[in-house]
């Protein structure tokens, strides 16, 4: 499905911490014609600066890093159009902090691709 939607990149990826780099393993193995080396960003704590690099075409961030204000605010700022929530039930409560961070990043965003 990202792929489709390839032409209205960069895309963020929010996933469970422990999903991250099965999730390069897979954009690599799958998506290999789409992205070169280097094209994709993982957000590893909150001293990541890279979200808006114009050179990365894929942010994965995990869910627990979106209530740090520094990468909520450089997610805001890149407005991605393309957004994948991976376990998208990690944002069924509407009080939740990780819903609250997420929701408006949805909402703002073109095209939001929610796996369960």
């Amino acid at each position: 499905v990202m792929a489709h939607y390839a032409h209205e990149w960069p895309v963020l990826v929010v996933v469970p911490a422990s999903m991250r780099w099965p999730w390069v393993d897979s954009l690599e193995t799958w998506l290999d014609e789409l992205l070169a080396p280097g094209e994709v960003n993982v957000v590893r704590d909150g001293n990541n600066t890279a979200i808006n690099d114009p050179g990365s075409k894929v942010t994965i961030v995990s869910y627990p890093l979106l209530n740090n204000a520094s990468i909520i605010a450089q997610v805001e700022k890149r407005r991605f159009q393309v957004v994948v929530a991976d376990e998208s039930h990690y944002v069924k409560d509407a009080k939740a902090k990780r819903t609250q961070a997420l929701m408006p990043v949805l909402k703002r965003a073109a095209r939001c691709i929610l796996l369960g």
